[in-house]
Parts: C-alpha cells; structure tokens; sequence
C-alpha cells in the first residue's frame, strides 16, 4: 500500500500539521518578499500558493476526521477542488 493511502501514516493530526507548516512557511515567504514594492495590496504568488496549500491540507484533515477515506481525497471527487472539499 501507498503510505500516502494508509490511514495509520496519514491521518487528521498529520494532515493538520502540515496545513500549519504551509501557512508558516507562507508568513515567513511573505515577511521576506512582502514588504518589497508592488506587493502593498496582493501577496506575492509563492505565499498564495502556499496559503492555498494550508487551506487544502485543513479541508483534508477536516474529511480524513469525519470518515472520508484517502481513496476518496485523492480522486477526482475532491482531489485540490477546494470547493469540493467546503461543500
């Protein structure tokens, strides 16, 4: 089996501290690069990416807690369709 997909190496808790990681790495990249010029009203792209990773990851482990299996977050039902993963 695929680590990935086994649900004793993947789990909630895990899922949601890689989310935190995301989103730290995501204020350390926009403390570096945020302050220059052009970034006053939008963060630079790298620290969208990474937020949007965060919010992913939270969905995830919100689903993984709930009994959505890993089958299911990797398929094309959620996949990285965060509105999928909202709804």
């Amino acid at each position: 089996m695929k680590t990935h997909l086994d649900p004793q190496k993947t789990t909630p808790i895990g899922l949601a501290r890689y989310a935190c990681d995301y989103y730290d790495a995501a204020m350390a990249a926009d403390d570096a690069l945020g302050d220059r010029p052009g970034y006053e009203f939008n963060a630079p792209i790298p620290v969208m990416y990474l937020v949007g990773q965060s919010i992913e990851l939270c969905l995830k482990s919100y689903l993984v807690f709930k009994g959505v299996s890993l089958v299911d977050i990797k398929s094309k039902k959620y996949g990285h369709d965060l509105e999928a993963c909202l709804t």
